[in-house]
Protein backbone atom coordinates (compact mmCIF):
# COMPACT_ATOMS: atom_id res chain seq x y z
CA UNK A 1 0.00 0.00 0.00
CA UNK A 2 0.92 3.78 -0.71
CA UNK A 3 0.09 6.88 1.49
CA UNK A 4 -3.06 7.06 -0.46
CA UNK A 5 -3.92 2.98 0.33
CA UNK A 6 -4.09 2.12 -3.09
CA UNK A 7 -1.99 -0.94 -3.99
CA UNK A 8 0.66 -0.56 -6.48
CA UNK A 9 -1.21 -2.16 -9.48
CA UNK A 10 -4.03 0.31 -9.54
CA UNK A 11 -3.98 1.97 -13.12
CA UNK A 12 -4.01 5.50 -13.18
CA UNK A 13 -7.67 5.81 -14.15
CA UNK A 14 -8.72 4.25 -11.15
CA UNK A 15 -6.95 6.32 -9.30
CA UNK A 16 -7.71 9.42 -10.85
CA UNK A 17 -11.56 8.55 -10.77
CA UNK A 18 -10.82 8.25 -7.44
CA UNK A 19 -9.39 11.76 -6.77
CA UNK A 20 -12.24 13.10 -8.68
CA UNK A 21 -14.60 11.34 -5.96
CA UNK A 22 -12.43 13.73 -3.10
CA UNK A 23 -13.33 16.25 -4.74
CA UNK A 24 -16.62 16.04 -4.48
CA UNK A 25 -16.47 14.88 -0.82
CA UNK A 26 -14.73 17.88 0.09
CA UNK A 27 -16.48 20.13 -1.84
CA UNK A 28 -13.53 21.65 -3.68
CA UNK A 29 -15.85 22.11 -6.57
CA UNK A 30 -14.86 25.70 -7.09
CA UNK A 31 -10.99 25.86 -6.10
CA UNK A 32 -8.78 25.95 -8.64
CA UNK A 33 -6.78 22.54 -9.46
CA UNK A 34 -3.66 23.99 -8.87
CA UNK A 35 -4.46 24.70 -4.96
CA UNK A 36 -5.31 21.15 -4.44
CA UNK A 37 -1.50 20.51 -5.50
CA UNK A 38 -0.09 22.83 -3.19
CA UNK A 39 2.15 20.97 -0.51
CA UNK A 40 0.16 21.20 2.88
CA UNK A 41 -1.04 18.49 5.66
CA UNK A 42 -4.73 18.93 4.98
CA UNK A 43 -5.02 17.17 1.40
CA UNK A 44 -1.69 15.04 0.73
CA UNK A 45 -4.03 12.74 -1.26
CA UNK A 46 -3.68 15.08 -4.32
CA UNK A 47 0.47 15.07 -4.37
CA UNK A 48 0.52 11.65 -3.62
CA UNK A 49 -1.27 10.36 -6.31
CA UNK A 50 -0.14 11.66 -9.45
CA UNK A 51 0.78 15.26 -10.67
CA UNK A 52 -1.13 17.68 -11.69
CA UNK A 53 0.15 17.78 -15.18
CA UNK A 54 -0.84 14.30 -15.76
CA UNK A 55 -4.01 14.61 -13.71
CA UNK A 56 -4.98 17.65 -16.58
CA UNK A 57 -3.63 15.38 -19.00
CA UNK A 58 -5.92 12.36 -18.24
CA UNK A 59 -9.00 14.73 -17.54
CA UNK A 60 -8.73 16.06 -21.63
CA UNK A 61 -10.29 12.14 -22.21
CA UNK A 62 -12.73 11.37 -19.74
CA UNK A 63 -16.23 11.41 -21.64
CA UNK A 64 -19.48 10.59 -19.19
CA UNK A 65 -21.76 9.47 -22.27
CA UNK A 66 -21.94 9.88 -25.85
CA UNK A 67 -25.90 11.22 -26.43
CA UNK A 68 -25.93 9.62 -30.12
CA UNK A 69 -25.72 6.35 -28.27
CA UNK A 70 -27.09 6.37 -24.89
CA UNK A 71 -30.08 4.06 -23.76
CA UNK A 72 -33.06 6.10 -23.20
CA UNK A 73 -34.62 3.72 -20.80
CA UNK A 74 -31.32 3.87 -18.81
CA UNK A 75 -31.94 6.34 -15.58
CA UNK A 76 -28.02 5.58 -14.77
CA UNK A 77 -26.88 6.19 -18.45
CA UNK A 78 -24.92 9.53 -17.47
CA UNK A 79 -22.83 7.49 -15.15
CA UNK A 80 -23.34 3.88 -16.34
CA UNK A 81 -19.59 3.39 -16.31
CA UNK A 82 -18.29 5.30 -13.36
CA UNK A 83 -20.90 3.32 -11.76
CA UNK A 84 -20.17 0.06 -13.01
CA UNK A 85 -16.12 0.43 -12.75
CA UNK A 86 -17.06 0.91 -8.98
CA UNK A 87 -19.39 -1.75 -8.81
CA UNK A 88 -16.61 -4.27 -9.65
Amino acid sequence: MNTVGCSAGNSKGTLTWSLLIQSGVNLNNYELLSERWVISQRRPIYRATMSLQYFKHLLQFIRFYDRQHRNKSDCLARIRSIFETFAK
